[in-house]
C-alpha cells in the first residue's frame, strides 16, 4: 500500500483573536483562522482574491495558556501542517463538511503585539506539534452544530 502526502503550508494574517477550547476529555486546543491573499492580472487589471482557512492547534498541553495571546487579529504567520475533513449530521439530519488545516508548526513573521520595536532576524517557530496524531478531538462545548 503507498502512502499518500497530506502536507499544506499557508503564510497570511490570522482573521481574528484565536480562541482555547477543550475537547471533552479536557485536552486544550487552540482554534483560530487565517486570510491568504493573492493577486493576479485578469483583462489587464491586477484583482485581489483572499482566502480564508479555519485552522486548529492541538494537542498544545503547556502551549496552550502561554502562547493564545501572542496568535492575536492581525498577526502575519506561516501555518505548516495537514488538511483535515471533518463530516458531521446535522440537528436538521443534513451531512456536513468542513475542511481547515491541523497545524504542525506556526511561525510569526510579525513582531508581538504592543511591541514598541519590530522583531529582528528570522521567523521564530513558536509551536512545534506531535507526530501521528489519531484523528481530530472530541468537540463538547455545544455553541453550534459545527464540531470546531
Amino acid at each position: 500500500m503507498g502512502t499518500d502526502t497530506n502536507l499544506v503550508v499557508v503564510t497570511g494574517r490570522l482573521t481574528r483573536d484565536c480562541e482555547l477550547k477543550y475537547t471533552n476529555t479536557g485536552i486544550p486546543l487552540i482554534r483560530g483562522s487565517i486570510a491568504v491573499n493573492k493577486s493576479y492580472k485578469s483583462n489587464g487589471q491586477f484583482v485581489d482574491k483572499t482566502s480564508f482557512f479555519n485552522m486548529t492547534l492541538w494537542p498544545i498541553a503547556e502551549y496552550a495558556d502561554k502562547k493564545r495571546d501572542q496568535l492575536y487579529k492581525g498577526r502575519m504567520i506561516t501555518v505548516t501542517g495537514e488538511l483535515e475533513q471533518n463530516r458531521w449530521t446535522d440537528n436538521d439530519g443534513q451531512n456536513r463538511s468542513v475542511v481547515s488545516i491541523l497545524a504542525r508548526s506556526i511561525q510569526y513573521l510579525s513582531s508581538r503585539k504592543n511591541s514598541s520595536q519590530n522583531q529582528q532576524g528570522p521567523p521564530q517557530t513558536e509551536y512545534q506539534g506531535g507526530e501521528d496524531q489519531s484523528g481530530y478531538p472530541e468537540y463538547g462545548d455545544g455553541e453550534d452544530d459545527i464540531p470546531f
